[in-house]
């Protein structure tokens, strides 16, 4: 089979006439198999969300990264996401800076729906950037919102 075929059935299983999560899941973990960077992260979007299968935030990670080794754009976001909830605060900020340097204009937005660890490392290595020196907090201010645009500016796509 194809990756694109597989793509297709899954896309249709998941947002189609006839509904099932679980052969959607299929399908995109069979397109995933056959190195489409789209199927692996809609199957790491159906680990993270349960969707099809259970929750499994380490395999939706695995497949995050796998797409965005692959250049898809949306990994990195979702990856910071699920970083964020698997309390490695690091990882999250990284990838909150990736999908800004990926064009995503929406990331540095959402920044109050990150856990405060994850707002401090994003200031943390900011400021290892030379980009930020305001207080090493939880708090988007200022200083970190201007952190942020000129790291847009810079590293921006």
């Amino acid at each position: 089979g194809s990756a694109a075929g597989a793509l297709n059935l899954a896309w249709y299983y998941e947002s189609g006439k006839d509904q099932d999560q679980a052969i959607a899941f299929n399908y995109y973990k069979k397109s995933a198999e056959l190195n489409s960077a789209e199927g692996m992260f809609a199957l790491g979007r159906f680990y993270d969300d349960g969707l099809g299968t259970d929750v499994n935030r380490q395999e939706a990670i695995k497949w995050y990264l796998r797409a965005a080794d692959m250049g898809y754009k949306r990994a990195a976001y979702r990856l910071a996401y699920a970083y964020d909830v698997t309390f490695s605060s690091d990882n999250a900020a990284e990838n909150i800076l990736l999908a800004i340097r990926q064009g995503d204009g929406q990331i540095a937005d959402e920044l109050k729906s990150f856990s405060p660890f994850t707002r401090t490392a994003l200031k943390r290595s900011l400021s290892r950037r030379g980009l930020y020196d305001g207080p090493m907090d939880d708090e988007i201010d200022q200083p970190l919102k201007s952190a942020l645009k000129n790291y847009k500016n810079s590293y921006g796509g």
